[in-house]
This record gives structure tokens, C-alpha cells and sequence, in this order.
């Protein structure tokens, strides 16, 4: 029987249970890669994509990286509330 990812929520197939299905290119294949590539998006346009957890705290905290206006890398964070 078919499922999906518990993250992308990508469709894919038991080949034990649907070894015999016709293969779908737009079920199987398109809409999984539409999905990645939406997923992919969101991560590149979000300025901090990630979060971190703070065990003494128990605070949250999202982050990032960005480039100064002098040219040099820096790391981004705020705490999530």
C-alpha cells in the first residue's frame, strides 16, 4: 500500500504491495519533485530557516546567515516566542 514521508509528504509506493501498479510519472514523480522544490524554496527565501534549542533555558531560538554590508559572513539568531 502506498504512503507518504512524514516530512515533505512525498507519495511513494511498497514495492511488495504495488509492485503490479502502472507506473504514474505525475503521481510518482512530478508532484514529489513540485513538493521538494517548493520545500527548498521556502528554506532559501526564509533568512533563518533553522531553530536550535537552548537545554539550560529551554528557550528556542531560530537562525541563520547572511552577509554584512562589509562583505563578512555572520550568523543570525532571535529567540522563537
Amino acid at each position: 500500500m502506498a504512503s507518504n514521508t512524514p516530512y515533505l509528504d512525498l507519495y511513494k509506493k511498497d514495492p511488495i504491495l504495488d509492485g503490479g501498479d502502472t507506473f504514474n510519472i505525475q503521481t510518482m514523480m512530478n508532484d514529489n519533485w513540485d513538493k521538494i522544490d517548493a520545500a527548498h524554496n521556502t528554506h532559501l527565501t526564509n533568512n533563518m530557516p533553522h531553530q536550535f534549542s537552548n537545554i539550560e533555558t529551554s528557550k528556542t531560538y531560530k537562525f541563520g546567515f547572511q552577509v554584512s554590508s562589509t562583505g563578512k559572513p555572520q550568523i543570525i539568531y532571535e529567540e522563537v516566542v
